[in-house]
């Protein structure tokens, strides 16, 4: 049920290429930075948007959104970090608690260096962000492995 959800949501996806640079002119590993200084190295981050640092599963802000276009920016780790492997963030849902997670929606094959954007509407429940990284081996067969999940509330809209 909720795939159609993610399908019906009109959701966009955009590649953003962004700068790791620091104001010296010297490159820092993603490591070492906070999401928000990481936000601050990335062109084009979505006002509001939720950041995930794919590494370690992240998030800022944390806890809770409300219903309705969500935006979310996910950071990868640099080449240098985890040797170019590509990464995905998941958005899923469970109807109910125990259940196993339906997949809303997903930000696929985030390569190093490269933040990329998802922007989709989601109405009100209870969600969880799962990070994932590729395993080695071919396109044809390769196998991505849930690494951490975070849970995310999202909040009926406010009347207006």
């Amino acid at each position: 049920m909720w795939l159609a959800v993610g399908a019906a949501a009109g959701v966009s996806l955009g590649v953003v290429a962004c700068s790791g640079d620091d104001s010296t002119g010297e490159s820092r590993a993603a490591s070492t930075l906070t999401l928000q200084e990481l936000n601050s190295h990335s062109c084009g981050v979505p006002a509001g948007a939720i950041s995930v640092r794919l590494a370690d599963c992240a998030v800022s802000p944390v806890g809770a959104a409300a219903a309705g276009p969500i935006s979310f920016h996910a950071i990868p780790p640099t080449a240098a970090e985890n040797g170019g492997a590509l990464r995905e963030l998941i958005i899923a849902r469970r109807e109910t608690p125990g259940a196993p997670a339906t997949e809303v929606a997903a930000i696929r094959e985030v390569l190093a260096d490269r933040p990329r954007d998802l922007s989709v509407e989601l109405p009100a429940g209870d969600y969880e962000l799962q990070c994932r990284v590729a395993e080695a081996g071919p396109r044809e067969t390769r196998v991505f492995v849930t690494t951490a999940t975070v849970p995310l509330t999202v909040n009926a809209a406010p009347a207006r």
